[in-house]
């Protein structure tokens, strides 16, 4: 049996405008809507970023 690991990395833009379905009093609203602050998402994402590397290295091992 063989294990295949398919790896791709797709970049995408964003903008900083922020985007909702709400009319009016956009930046207000999204700020109620969203429960994290910007540093703890910044943090999170920090993290994600590293769980990747440990990912990546473990695949590679089992690979060897």
């Amino acid at each position: 049996e063989v294990n295949l690991v398919n790896e791709s990395t797709e970049t995408v833009s964003v903008g900083t405008a922020i985007s909702t379905n709400f009319i009016g009093q956009k930046e207000k609203m999204a700020a109620d809507v969203c429960e994290r602050s910007c540093e703890e998402i910044t943090n999170m994402v920090q993290e994600l970023k590293g769980l990747r590397i440990v990912v990546g290295n473990l695949i590679d091992g089992l690979q060897k």
